[in-house]
């Protein structure tokens, strides 16, 4: 409890100091913490928004460009529980397919956004629940809608493509709120044409930013007055930074595993 605080959102991270430390600003709170090492494990969403006012000196270019081509978007889930099941035990779910007719009549209406719905699905062990898939520039106007309006959308959407079946109203809802949310910004990283453009890669977002200076007095078997070492001052972690399970939470978990293998590896003893 005395080494985890919780509520606090990072303001700035000063990495080149003349003591070889790292400064750490929060909002809110009036504390400065000097550290030998910061892990950042922000989303790529965060860094996107924050990156030009959250590090001091500014990243080196290839770290910026990597930030910028990497591509974060977002996904959307809605969660509607009903009283009982209207489908069968062999019903998976249904993804939808609009005739052009029935898409115009939504099209530039308050219910323009249930064309970027394009599935409800069945949730494992939740006999009585459906969940839906949202994706497109709609996620944070639906994140933010009333209960009511996402509900009586999707019931609209269900009925309009099962008319053959009985869907009695729903008893509840859950949706997820990435992209609103303000310490994610999104919902996970992909790889884009601008990514290709600017030739960079999780990999270069990934590499730490490093400092040349002191080695730790333990280090050496015989320390040496003045030895020198690389010394990683900001690691980056998170999905984002993963080249081969990026949008995955396994993904998120191996990188954290990653940097503190790095941070091992800069105070293991030479032998």
């Amino acid at each position: 409890d005395l080494k985890i605080l919780f509520g606090i959102r990072v303001k700035e991270i000063i990495w080149k100091r003349h003591d070889f430390k790292v400064e750490v600003t929060c909002e809110n709170t009036s504390a400065v913490f000097l550290v030998d090492h910061v892990i950042v494990t922000v989303s790529l969403g965060v860094l996107k928004r924050k990156v030009q006012q959250m590090f001091t000196p500014e990243l080196p270019l290839s770290k910026l460009n990597a930030i910028e081509g990497l591509g974060y978007g977002s996904i959307m889930k809605i969660y509607l529980e009903f009283p009982t099941p209207f489908w069968s035990s062999q019903w998976t779910g249904l993804a939808m397919l609009w005739r052009e007719e029935d898409v115009a009549e939504i099209r530039d209406s308050q219910r323009a956004w249930l064309e970027d719905i394009y599935g409800f699905y069945r949730v494992p062990r939740q006999p009585c629940t459906l969940v839906g898939w949202l994706v497109g520039s709609n996620i944070p106007l639906v994140e933010t809608m009333s209960d009511f309006d996402v509900i009586d959308g999707c019931l609209y959407l269900l009925r309009r493509f099962l008319p053959q079946w009985k869907i009695n109203n729903a008893v509840d809802l859950a949706r997820t709120t990435w992209d609103t949310n303000i310490n994610f910004n999104g919902s996970f990283s992909f790889r884009s044409l601008k990514t290709e453009e600017l030739s960079t890669s999780s990999a270069e977002l990934a590499q730490p930013i490093t400092i040349l200076g002191p080695a730790p007095t333990y280090r050496i078997l015989t320390p040496l007055k003045g030895a020198l070492a690389v010394k990683p001052v900001v690691q980056f972690a998170g999905e984002a930074t993963h080249d081969y399970y990026f949008g995955t939470v396994h993904g998120a978990v191996e990188t954290g595993i990653r940097e503190a293998k790095r941070l091992e590896g800069y105070y293991a003893v030479d032998i």
